[in-house]
């Protein structure tokens, strides 16, 4: 999404979490069941459904929070998001009243509600996923810290979406701002040759691959708007064939991890890109995806801006995706009734529309949609294995913890273990377990997976606990050290150094790495940032090892800082500060708040009881201190005024807030 819809998707984001709602429930007719999807692919310039051409078009809506507030709801346990999503508030302008989906107390209830809603308007599509770096490192995060799970509220949403007969453009990561989501790694997700995109690409290759078997997935879209026009500015500088060299790589990079087709959502006609067929072709046509894919937002009804790009796709042998769409002459932004019209005109196969606003109906002011639909046949156990320790581990410890992994078909309903034969423990979803206090001896460790359906298997894993075993202490750095440098010296010691054979480092989920048993010492370097988990194994010659951890966090970026004063220049403490991309702050007794993230601008909403709010865009850094006024509260109509200054300015200026919303080019 370009400049002209990052203010209201700031406004839409921010007030909704301010101003959570209710929905009203009333007599609703019920939506009916839908037959099982088709599976989508590509041949040439259509998109098929089973191999054929569907009689219907492929049409539906973007939605860049509603996975994000789910994975925050059912999987870091976040309940005050429960069933929040972005497109079906009451109704959708600046003051809204949000109206969260309902039932929503598991992840079933909430998708199947979700997807009927979408059935009820019609939609046969979503376009669903992260935007921005907040809501790509909750998708990365789950991903990769609760992996199970993340898969599960996947499938979850897949079941219920082909019940419905609603197909899903699952978006993988996405950028409106820069620096961008690092997925772990160092340098910039946009250079193919750092860590950051090797581990974007294992991500994508991983859910992808995960997902392999779900219908309900019609494609995937690998990035959104990566030439958005603050990437383009501060990253690509106008060098549009590292772009599409980028863009290539990102494409060659999930080769082969799906049958699924794969597009990528470009901007297109913003800053980076011009609106003609040389440009198209770098931004998109000859990247590699099998769906094309633009942007459009725009208030003109010339329908060459949607027969052109048409037109170019069939020259490059593709179909192509319109996948954000909307009329933004006005505001609240509508559905963009001319341009549909003149893509399906211009044979075009699939529009997801960037709002349901101006749908009939909309919006929905019902009760549930309750509807009865049956889960797939499949009588296929689900595949379950053991991930960690190794098999025939022999430990000094007398606690170890065993970890597992699981996929299914339907999905998994829970894991339960039992260890050395005993008491099987209660079923959940959660995929490791912790044995302390065990005895010396040999050690076997049963995990059995159960899929929805009452389908079960399990896998087995043995170990030797000998405390006999010397043991292995990391002496510096210490468990819990923060430290502002990418380089770390290791230190650990032995009980036992003559019989010790060999010493190994693992850094976070890496691969063991071996060392100088005499040395004593090893240097980390190129540490990214964050939290890093660091391990050490001592291995001696009774063929047994000991392994002591500790968990460093690195921090390179020293926090930036603001202050909220009144229109006197006063100090303003208790005034919250909360930043569109994720983060908030409370002023201090001085004024001053505290936010750590990288620098940059950044859009915030400032709000105080006895204050009107401001929506503002800062400047925030370790060298700048943002300066925010707040006016004071009036009974009568008023405008909103805002005070933003820099310690490096000359002059202090007063911004009047307004949501404008400037036409597209074309």
């Amino acid at each position: 999404m370009r400049e002209s819809i990052a203010k209201t998707a700031a406004v839409l984001v921010m007030l909704g979490l301010l101003l959570p709602g209710a929905l009203i429930m009333h007599d609703m007719p019920a939506a009916s069941a839908s037959p099982s999807l088709g599976r989508v692919s590509v041949s040439g310039t259509n998109i098929l459904v089973d191999g054929s051409v569907p009689s219907e078009k492929f049409f539906g809506v973007d939605d860049t929070t509603a996975l994000q507030f789910a994975i925050m709801t059912y999987i870091n346990g976040e309940s005050g998001v429960r069933g929040w999503s972005s497109v079906f508030n009451t109704p959708d302008t600046p003051n809204y009243v949000r109206s969260p989906v309902v039932p929503n107390d598991t992840p079933e209830n909430f998708w199947h509600q979700y997807f009927a809603l979408l059935q009820y308007y019609d939609c046969n599509l979503v376009r669903i996923g992260c935007g921005d770096t907040w809501g790509t490192g909750l998708q990365y995060d789950a991903w990769l810290n609760h992996h199970d799970a993340y898969i599960s509220l996947l499938r979850t949403m897949c079941e219920q979406a082909e019940a419905h007969g609603v197909w899903v453009t699952l978006v993988l990561a996405g950028s409106q701002e820069y620096p961008t989501f690092q997925f772990g790694g160092s340098g910039s997700v946009f250079d193919p040759s750092s860590s950051a995109f090797s581990r974007y690409a294992s991500y994508c290759r991983d859910v992808m691959a995960e997902l392999e078997n779900e219908s309900a997935i019609c494609w995937y879209d690998l990035f959104n708007e990566p030439d958005h026009n603050y990437v383009a500015r501060d990253y690509w500088q106008g060098d549009k064939m590292r772009f599409h060299n980028w863009a290539k790589a990102a494409v060659a990079a999930t080769d082969g991890a799906s049958s699924h087709p794969r597009t990528m959502g470009v901007a297109a006609l913003g800053t980076l890109f011009d609106w003609n067929k040389a440009d198209f072709d770098l931004a998109v046509g000859k990247t590699g995806v099998e769906i094309l894919h633009v942007h459009y937002y725009g208030s003109n009804y010339d329908a060459n801006n949607f027969n052109l790009p048409e037109g170019w796709a069939r020259q490059n042998g593709k179909p192509l995706f319109w996948g954000e769409l909307a009329y933004n002459d006005v505001y609240p932004i509508v559905r963009y009734d001319f341009a549909e019209q003149a893509i399906w005109n211009a044979g075009g196969q699939a529009i997801a529309s960037m709002v349901l606003t101006g749908t009939p109906g909309y919006p929905y002011g019902g009760g549930s949609l309750v509807d009865d639909h049956q889960l797939p046949a499949d009588s296929t156990p689900p595949v379950v294995s053991i991930t960690s320790p190794a098999s025939g581990l022999v430990t000094g410890e007398s606690s170890v913890t065993v970890k597992w992994s699981g996929s299914d078909a339907s999905r998994i309903e829970g894991y339960r273990y039992r260890l050395d034969g005993g008491s099987w423990s209660s079923a959940t979803t959660v995929t490791s377990a912790l044995f302390s206090a065990l005895l010396d001896g040999e050690h076997v460790v049963v995990v059995e997976a159960t899929d929805v359906l009452g389908n079960s298997r399990s896998t087995s894993l043995s170990f030797v606990v000998d405390t006999s075993v010397p043991a292995i202490d990391i002496t510096s750095p210490r468990d819990g050290t923060r430290t502002n440098s990418t380089s770390a010296e290791v230190e650990w010691s032995s009980e036992d150094p003559a019989s010790l054979m060999s010493i190994e480092l693992q850094l976070d989920d890496g691969t063991w790495t071996s060392y100088d048993v005499l040395s004593g010492h090893i240097a980390l370097t190129g540490l990214s940032e964050g939290e890093h988990t660091v391990r050490v194994r001592g291995t001696y010659a009774s063929g047994g090892s000991y392994v002591d951890r500790i968990v460093i966090h690195v921090d390179t970026v020293p926090p930036a800082k603001g202050m909220v004063t009144d229109a006197e220049g006063r100090p303003v403490p208790g005034a919250v500060v909360v930043l569109s991309i994720g983060g908030q702050a409370v002023t201090g007794d001085d004024g001053i708040f505290v936010l750590d993230v990288e620098p940059g601008t950044y859009d915030a909403t400032v709000s105080k009881d006895g204050y009107q709010s401001v929506m503002v865009s800062v400047r925030l850094g370790p060298d700048e201190m943002a300066l925010v006024g707040l006016a004071p509260e009036e009974k009568g109509p008023s405008s909103t005024m805002m005070l933003v200054v820099g310690l490096g300015m000359l002059a202090i200026t007063l911004i009047a807030i307004g949501m404008i919303l400037p036409g597209r080019k074309g």
